[in-house]
């Protein structure tokens, strides 16, 4: 940042992208990133499942080419199977998600002549995750919430309108950053999106305390910007808010703080999960 203000005398705000994103030797950089294009024009899985994977696929490549493999020609189903103690220590509770990435990469690495060796048998699907019950806040302790917000500041504005939608549609924190005013349709009080999780169409109510509470905010709160998206930062410069789920989740902390409710009943919970009663 320093350095672009001194070569260029301006700075241009944006969020900081993942660090050591070069570690892959050339040739496994080209193949995951052929992977990842290959995916998303398939269409079948999200962009965010994508990015998953794509995460998930470079451990494995970085763990094939910290081993000593240069390409996939020597590298057997025990190699890869190898893989697999190595991943479970990261994902001791998501080991079904990770197989299912490794196998989509194998299957393409087939496909696509990368390799002569069947991979895929070295990551066998494993048995269905027992169901776990999620308890979220109580009924009381979301009234609470909602009640702690200042209504009349600009930023409470906002936070009442993503606390309250998020109460009653379920919503995840990811497709509330990303709604647009083209997502409501205020005739119909209806909302529109495209799920960013599983790309697939959803249509819910817009019930009339969510909609009065989006049309304060929008009316009275809301930066002046002609940004597309509903929900934007407070401070400038006046983007959306970012997909990152800190960013959903640090809302509701600063409420959660001030009605003393404890943060280990969020922990290890997406911020949907906790809030909807």
């Amino acid at each position: 940042m320093m350095e672009e203000v001194f070569m260029t005398g301006t700075l241009e705000w944006r969020e900081l992208r993942n660090w050591k994103i070069n570690d892959l030797k050339t040739n496994f950089a080209v193949i995951l990133q052929t992977y990842v294009t290959t995916k998303k024009k398939e269409g079948c899985l999200s962009d965010s499942t994508v990015e998953i994977y794509k995460g998930i696929n470079f451990q494995f490549l970085k763990y094939v080419q910290d081993i000593g493999h240069l390409n996939f020609s020597t590298v057997t189903q025990k190699t890869a199977s190898g893989f697999i103690p190595y991943i479970s220590n990261k994902h001791p509770s998501g080991m079904h998600g990770v197989m299912t990435a490794l196998r989509s990469f194998c299957k393409f690495l087939k496909e696509t002549y990368l390799t002569e060796n069947n991979l895929l048998s070295a990551f066998q699907t494993v048995v269905a995750p027992r169901r776990k019950v999620i308890f979220g806040f109580t009924r009381d302790e979301v009234d609470a919430l909602l009640n702690a917000v200042d209504k009349e500041a600009a930023i409470g504005k906002r936070d009442y309108a993503i606390l309250l939608l998020t109460k009653n549609t379920g919503l995840r924190s990811t497709d509330i950053v990303n709604l647009k005013f083209t997502n409501i349709d205020w005739k119909n009080d209806e909302i529109h999106i495209i799920q960013r999780k599983t790309n697939r169409p959803l249509i819910l109510p817009l019930e009339t305390d969510v909609g009065n509470a989006i049309y304060d905010y929008v009316l009275h709160g809301r930066p002046t910007s002609e940004s597309l998206y509903i929900f934007l930062r407070m401070r400038p410069p006046f983007t959306k808010l970012t997909n990152h789920s800190s960013s959903m989740h640090s809302i509701i902390c600063k409420y959660m703080n001030a009605v003393g409710v404890s943060q280990n009943q969020v922990k290890g919970k997406g911020f949907t999960v906790s809030f909807v009663v």
